[in-house]
C-alpha cells in the first residue's frame, strides 16, 4: 500500500471512530488537538516566539465538561494521533480538527449555493467558483450562476449556468462540491494535508491564505505550480531585512502532489537581493528560519550522508554549512557551499566554554547550543572584561569561535585571539557529501 493510500485508509478509520463520538464533544476534541499541536510547536520554537492562545482556549473550554468526559476525549485524541514521530496508523494531532470539520460539514450539507462555492467537473477535473447569483434569472426559471475557473494559469473567463442544471449534474455525479477543504476528494484531502504539514514543519506557519493557495495548487491542472509565501516574522530577521519563499509544487503522472523544493528570497536593509534553492525531502530539511540564517551569512549545522572516496563507504554525519557569497553563483542561480565537517574540529561545547558563556543550568546550556547550531542570533550571558554581560552570540565554525555582541548588537572583542582556520585537505578530499546541497 502506498503512503497516500495508507494515509487515506488511516483517516477513514479515525473518521469512523469520531463519528461514534457524541457531537457535543467535538469542540472539546478539536480544542485539545489544537492545543497539543501548539505545545509541540512551542517546544521547537525560538526563544520569545511561543504562542499560547490555543492552549488557553482549551483550558477555558474544559471548565464546561466533566472530568470523565475530558479524560475520554483526550484518550480518543491521544490514541489516534502523533506529534514528533510519524505513525502510519495515526494522524498528526491537529488533523483531528480537520476530520471533525469534515464530519460536521457532511452532516450540515444541503442544496443551497452561495457566492464563493466551488465545484469540480469530473470530466476534465476543472474547478469553477460561483462569483455571482441572479435570482430566478435563467430561462429555465432557476437562479443563474456566474462562475469562473479556479487554479493557476486557467484564465479569467466567466461562465453562466443554471442552478437547475447544476443540481442535476451533482445528482448524476458529474460535478462535485469542493467549496471547502473537507469537501475535496479523499485523495485531494490527503494531498492537501500532507502539503500543509510539509509547510508547517518548514516553519512557514498555517496562514489561511497559504492554505488556500496550497488548495488551488492541488486543484490546478498544471503539472508544476509555484506558491509565494510572505514571511511576516520580522523578529526572526535581522533588522530591516525582508524575506519571501517560493514553494515549488509538482504533480506526478500517477496523480501525486509533492513539494519538491523551495527558493528562499532575502532582501537586506540595503536593498541587496539574495536567494537560494533548497530541496525538500522526507526528513532533515533546511527550515525557513535556517534558510534565512544562511542568506544572512551565518552557518547552520545539518545531518547528511558522507561517502569516503577511497573506500566507498557511506556513513551518516554532521557538518556546518555556509553560503559562499564571494564567488559567482552556479548555473542554477545558487550560491556554492562551504563545508565544515567533524574532521574540521568544530566543538560547540568547547567553543562556548572558551567564550566564557554563563548558564543558569544544563537545560539552558543545551538550548543555547541548539540555537547556535541552527545559525540563530542567540541570546546569551557571558563574562567580558571581568563583568557579566547580557547580549547575543553567533557561532562561527570557520574560526571555531563565537562572535559576541552587546544588547544593542555592537560587536565585542575578546581577549582570546582568533585562530586562523586550518586547511584540512585530506578531509575535504577524501570525504564528500553523497548528495551535495549545491547545484
Amino acid at each position: 500500500m502506498s503512503t497516500t493510500e495508507q494515509e487515506v485508509a488511516t483517516e477513514a478509520i479515525i473518521e469512523q471512530k469520531l463519528k461514534e463520538m457524541p457531537k457535543e464533544q467535538y469542540p472539546l476534541a478539536k480544542a485539545y488537538a489544537l492545543s497539543e499541536g501548539q505545545e509541540f510547536d512551542n517546544y521547537n520554537a525560538d526563544w520569545g516566539n511561543s504562542e499560547y492562545d490555543k492552549i488557553k482556549a482549551y483550558k477555558d473550554l474544559k471548565q464546561n465538561f466533566s472530568e470523565e468526559v475530558i479524560k475520554a476525549v483526550e484518550k480518543m485524541v491521544d490514541d489516534n494521533t502523533y506529534t514528533q514521530s510519524k505513525d502510519e496508523n495515526k494522524v498528526y494531532v491537529t488533523n483531528i480538527a480537520a476530520i471533525i470539520d469534515k464530519i460536521e460539514q457532511q452532516r450540515s450539507q444541503n442544496n443551497d449555493v452561495k457566492v464563493g462555492q466551488k465545484f469540480q467537473f469530473k470530466e476534465d477535473n476543472s474547478v469553477l467558483e460561483i462569483v455571482r447569483i441572479d435570482k430566478n434569472a435563467h430561462r429555465d426559471g432557476s437562479d443563474e450562476l456566474t462562475m469562473k475557473p479556479v487554479g493557476v494559469n486557467v484564465g479569467n473567463q466567466e461562465f453562466n449556468w443554471s442552478k437547475l442544471a447544476l443540481d442535476s449534474a451533482i445528482k448524476e455525479g458529474r460535478v462535485t462540491n469542493v467549496t471547502d477543504v473537507q469537501q475535496l476528494s479523499e485523495k485531494q484531502i490527503t494531498q492537501l494535508n500532507y502539503l500543509k504539514n510539509q509547510v508547517k514543519y518548514l516553519g512557514l506557519g498555517e496562514d489561511p491564505k497559504l492554505h488556500k493557495d496550497l488548495e488551488n495548487a492541488v486543484l490546478s491542472p498544471e503539472n508544476k505550480t509555484s506558491v509565494r509565501v510572505e514571511y511576516n516574522h520580522p523578529d526572526k530577521l535581522m533588522k530591516g531585512n525582508t524575506a519571501t519563499f517560493d514553494l515549488n509544487i509538482a504533480k506526478t503522472e500517477q496523480g501525486g502532489v509533492f513539494l519538491n523544493s523551495y527558493r528562499a528570497n532575502l532582501t537586506t536593509k540595503n536593498g541587496e537581493e539574495r536567494s537560494q534553492a533548497f530541496k525538500v525531502q522526507k526528513e532533515n530539511n533546511i527550515t525557513a528560519k535556517e534558510a534565512i540564517n544562511l542568506l544572512e551569512g551565518r552557518s547552520v549545522k545539518i545531518e547528511h550522508d558522507m561517502v569516503n572516496k577511497e573506500t566507498g563507504e557511506l556513513s551518516r554525519t554532521e557538518s556546518f554549512i555556509k553560503l559562499n557569497m564571494k564567488e559567482p553563483k552556479t548555473e542554477y542561480g545558487n550560491y556554492k557551499y562551504e563545508w565544515y565537517n567533524k574532521g574540521y574540529g568544530v566543538d560547540v561545547d568547547n567553543i562556548m566554554q572558551k567564550s566564557n558563556l554563563v548558564f543558569a543550568d544544563d537545560i539552558q546550556r543545551e538550548r543555547t547550543k541548539k540555537h547556535l547550531e541552527k545559525g540563530n542570533i542567540t541570546q546569551a550571558t557571558f563574562m567580558h572584561e571581568n563583568r557579566q554581560v547580557q547580549g547575543f552570540a553567533i557561532l562561527n565554525p570557520q574560526w571555531k569561535s563565537l562572535n559576541l555582541y552587546d544588547s544593542s548588537m555592537n560587536r565585542l572583542t575578546t581577549q582570546n585571539q582568533l585562530v586562523k582556520p586550518e586547511v584540512r585537505e585530506d578531509i575535504q578530499k577524501n570525504n564528500v557529501p553523497q548528495q551535495s546541497i549545491s547545484r
